[in-house]
């Protein structure tokens, strides 16, 4: 009986809860067509007031407020265009509804801050977790195609703020040697439980309902530590396995609201556990039901060093063994490009069609000089002077040169594409030197 009467009070103010989010968006809820690329409206309401519930499980300090302030303010958006839809039509985009108010704005923060860290199926997978750690009623529950839709709406609110770099600097050496050998896939998110549990910690203390918490574990430690002191400003310290500081807003120990230890997976058991301590564990459990690319922690990097952070020891073998042939594709590509441009005859047919990009900075000697722009690491004279080299070749023997370059990379390379090797985790040598051209020529016309 007792019982009874409580559940029925607890549906009733999750009802209450679920019905204050409706009305805070309503202008959106005017909306009569699919707002969300995945969605039916109807569906996407739902979850979004359930996001609100979430969100309304913690606070922000004024410093808090203030830097997703000035997130909401940099984002890049068509000012004029958003003002005629909602005038004349009564149309938001979705992020500026949520900011209307502080619930949306927690309810922003918590998916943004997700999805600068992580996939966005395992950030949908964290949503689901908190859920399930406040034991909220499973008939209110969004489907996990909603929370990915939720996360997808909030991604990139945060691109341009300092929560990744603080995150980096929340990294241990032994954390950082294994992203810089095996890149991004060095370092693996924990699961979706135990870093919702965490997070709960987080909630906790910003609701003052506990002093300190301790945080244990491998990479996501650095996840857990970055929010704590970017979003939450919490007195924070890290440490790493053996102890020694890494990072530390705190005037001594004992005064961290929120204590990080980095510490071999394994080493510790959920036994060891207390009420303010959580464990981040290996999600070896999660590999057979998720890809091994979802899991990965993604942390935004400077373009002064993102093709080492990213591709790690493989690009240092591209750049140090095989650099004459890197350069001799790049130079190659850009003489090739030169003739599509300028529209040069060729046997074999050339895809002009295809090509849209004009500007002398996309093709050619402007190509190269963009893409040493955009990626200083390639900017050392001696490849710059093989990439000039090739470009200054005929177009048969630059064609020749292009197809010799992928075969020879093809042949040393060691992914699982490649060189056959199943669940190898390197990165294709081919493909990575192909992104770089492509991305070097996007950007000469993006500027």
């Amino acid at each position: 009986m007792i019982v009874d009467r409580y559940k029925s009070y607890y549906l009733y103010e999750f009802e209450k809860a679920l019905s204050i989010g409706s009305r805070l968006g309503e202008p959106f809820g005017q909306c009569r067509q699919r707002c969300c690329n995945d969605l039916p409206l109807q569906e996407f309401n739902r979850s979004r007031r359930a996001s609100l519930v979430l969100a309304g499980q913690f606070n922000l300090n004024t410093l808090g407020r203030r830097r997703m302030d000035e997130a909401l303010k940099t984002l890049h958006s068509q000012t004029g265009f958003n003002k005629l839809l909602f005038f004349g039509f009564g149309y938001q985009s979705f992020v500026q509804v949520m900011a209307d108010t502080q619930l949306g704005i927690n309810c922003v923060a918590l998916c943004s801050c997700l999805a600068e860290a992580h996939s966005v199926e395992l950030a949908a997978w964290i949503l689901a977790a908190l859920w399930k750690e406040y034991d909220f009623p499973d008939q209110y529950e969004p489907s996990h195609a909603q929370f990915v839709a939720l996360v997808k709406a909030r991604a990139g609110v945060l691109a341009r703020s300092p929560l990744s770099r603080t995150i980096d600097l929340m990294m241990t050496r032994e954390e950082l040697r294994q992203r810089n050998q095996y890149g991004a896939r060095g370092s693996l998110a924990s699961g979706a439980t135990d870093t919702a549990k965490a997070l709960r910690g987080l909630f906790q203390i910003s609701n003052d309902t506990v002093e300190r918490i301790t945080v244990v574990g491998g990479s996501e430690c650095a996840f857990i530590a970055g929010i704590a002191q970017w979003l939450f400003d919490f007195a924070t310290t890290v440490e790493d396995r053996d102890g020694s500081l890494v990072f530390t807003s705190a005037i001594n120990r004992d005064d961290a609201q929120v204590l990080v230890q980095y510490t071999a997976l394994g080493s510790m058991s959920p036994t060891d556990l207390t009420r303010t301590v959580y464990l981040l564990r290996d999600p070896t459990e999660m590999f057979i039901h998720t890809n091994l690319d979802d899991l990965e922690l993604f942390i935004r990097t400077p373009w002064t060093g993102c093709l080492s952070r990213v591709f790690g020891s493989a690009f240092h073998d591209l750049t140090t063994k095989y650099s004459l042939t890197l350069g001799e594709y790049i130079g190659s590509s850009a003489r090739i490009l030169t003739a599509i441009a300028t529209g040069e005859e060729w046997e074999g047919g050339l895809p002009y069609s295809q090509y849209v990009n004009y500007l002398e900075s996309s093709y050619g000697h402007g190509c190269i000089e963009t893409i040493r722009k955009v990626f200083p690491e390639l900017s050392n004279e001696n490849l710059h002077r093989i990439m000039q080299r090739a470009a200054d070749t005929t177009l048969n023997e630059a064609i020749r040169t292009v197809e010799l370059s992928i075969q020879v990379l093809r042949e040393v390379c060691a992914c699982s594409d490649c060189s056959k090797v199943k669940d190898s985790v390197k990165y294709c040598l081919p493909g990575m030197v192909i992104t770089v051209c492509h991305v070097g020529v996007v950007l000469a016309c993006a500027e």
